[in-house]
């Protein structure tokens, strides 16, 4: 490992105490990331998400309180019940604590979930969509007068605070799965190992490698970064589709959705609104 390695542990809101950030300090946790999606108990309900309002009335305390000075939660926009001043108070709440780094995801339907359970009997009322629009449009400049830079359509984070493991993923760098239901990355392709924890612990881990579809890969990780990259580096990958590519990219920046200069791409802040719509272009490429 290097002297720098990152080593986070995702957590849930109910298992935070002050004796297990500590244990985690202990054994080198050097960051970690609180998926709290929302403080308002009605909304995390709605969500069928953990609910203990005096738990998490003191997550924030135990993290800032912590010896793991980088740490993050993640926020959900578009609950149905959900108002842009309740979304506002959670981010305030989380920016108080001196989060280094937020994820703000929009409510999506997730196949096999209560939720989507619930929706499909028209039990649930759909995400909130004019919210979701509201707080893109809004967010960046917003986070931006307090210190956070938006490096990744749903990530922000302080200065040098980005998740170093997510962004592997996003430029598309190798990894290991390790693990049950682990998917990794290495130079054979994409693979996953068995969701069986006992034939894992038996050491048949059933890899299942798949060789990368380079544009693919690129239309669902690279373009969502929102800071600049070198796409010179990336076309190396698909030759046949190099030209094509770059034409398109020239009519975003025509448009005014992009800058490309000396083979440096980066996406303007408002591109965030077409974001779907414009990566829907790279498969038709």
């Amino acid at each position: 490992f290097t002297d720098n390695t990152e080593f986070t542990m995702e957590m849930n809101p109910e298992d935070i105490s002050p004796e297990k950030l500590s244990t985690m300090y202990e054994i080198g946790v050097n960051r970690v990331n609180a998926g709290i999606q929302s403080f308002h108990k009605d909304l995390l309900i709605t969500l069928d998400r953990y609910n203990d309002e005096e738990k998490y009335s003191r997550v924030l305390g135990h993290l800032s309180n912590s010896r793991i000075k980088r740490f993050g939660i993640d926020l959900i926009h578009g609950i149905p019940g959900q108002t842009l001043e309740m979304f506002l108070s959670d981010l305030n709440k989380s920016l108080d604590a001196r989060v280094t780094h937020i994820s703000l995801y929009s409510l999506t339907v997730e196949k096999g979930t209560e939720y989507a359970k619930q929706l499909k009997k028209k039990q649930a009322k759909p995400p909130n969509e004019e919210l979701q629009f509201e707080v893109l449009q809004t967010l960046p400049g917003i986070l931006a007068t307090k210190g956070y830079k938006q490096y990744e359509v749903s990530n922000y984070c302080k200065d040098g605070e980005e998740s170093r493991h997510n962004l592997k993923y996003w430029t598309m760098e190798k990894y290991l799965a390790l693990g049950p239901g682990a998917h990794g990355f290495t130079d054979k392709g994409r693979y996953f190992n068995h969701r069986s924890i006992e034939k894992y612990a038996s050491g048949e881990f059933g890899l299942t490698y798949e060789a990368p579809v380079y544009l693919d890969e690129m239309a669902l990780c690279l373009f969502r970064l929102f800071i600049p990259f070198n796409l010179q580096s990336f076309l190396v990958l698909i030759p046949e589709k190099k030209v094509l590519l770059e034409k398109l990219v020239e009519n975003w920046v025509n448009a005014g959705l992009c800058t490309y200069h000396a083979g440096i791409f980066q996406w303007k802040p408002h591109a965030v609104m077409r974001l779907d719509e414009l990566i829907l272009a790279l498969s038709e490429v």
